[in-house]
């Protein structure tokens, strides 16, 4: 996984996107899609953020070319390392140094943007996290084909190791019991089910999502 000092470089601008542990509401957004798994305000860190005056000229650009959601304002970011994005996020296939990404996070609508010829590169869809954790339990080869999945996802994950139960398919525990939605999107991802943590096993209650993966979970990518 790549640092978050070294993430934060990859974008700039007002409300900069940081790219670090890519996790989105846990919602699938196909081969366009793109996952983010945050918003930082970056005025303060980056000397070069765009400027208001920046931010609303592209937005009137853009708005000539495609038609933008009414009632939200866009975070407006600025690509500044676009091999490092082409390398994690497929939305930027053809993203150029310079090229600016516009997000819309309620419309879920991501917007590729090159003012050095006025066209519309990519749109896409946008899923934006909440913050939201992610621990894998089982063995190691119980593990890999799941884990194979959250990473082809561009979902983040730690490792917790081998179960202290037995263990039979692949489940997803809702930890907290208060993102039951965002359940049910990663048990899709994983092709598991929803269920409940069994008797004897840790609840490792500083994640949000639990996958506990059984012997007998056969998953193809």
């Amino acid at each position: 996984m790549a640092s978050d000092k070294s993430k934060k470089k990859l974008f700039t601008g007002k409300r900069a996107l940081i790219a670090l542990n890519i996790v989105a509401l846990l919602v699938l957004a196909g081969t366009t899609g793109l996952f983010f798994k945050k918003y930082q305000d970056a005025k303060n860190a980056n000397p070069e953020k765009l400027q208001q005056a920046q931010v609303d000229q592209t937005i009137s650009e853009v708005g000539k070319l495609y038609s933008l959601p009414a009632n939200e304002k866009p975070d407006v970011a600025t690509v500044k390392d676009k091999e490092a994005l082409k390398k994690q996020y497929p939305f930027f296939d053809q993203a150029e140094n310079n090229d600016v990404v516009l997000i819309y996070k309620e419309a879920k609508l991501a917007i590729l943007y090159r003012p050095a010829t006025k066209k519309l590169v990519k749109v896409g869809p946008v899923n934006v996290e909440n913050g939201l954790s992610i621990r894998t339990v089982g063995s190691d080869a119980e593990r890999a084909s799941i884990e194979k999945l959250l990473t082809d996802n561009q979902l983040t994950f730690t490792s917790g190791g081998a179960s202290k139960t037995q263990l039979s398919g692949v489940t997803v525990v809702d930890v907290k019991g208060t993102n039951g939605e965002q359940a049910k999107k990663l048990a899709e991802i994983v092709k598991g089910s929803v269920g409940t943590l069994p008797a004897g096993e840790d609840k490792q209650a500083d994640v949000d999502l639990l996958i506990l993966v059984g012997p007998t979970a056969a998953v193809t990518p």
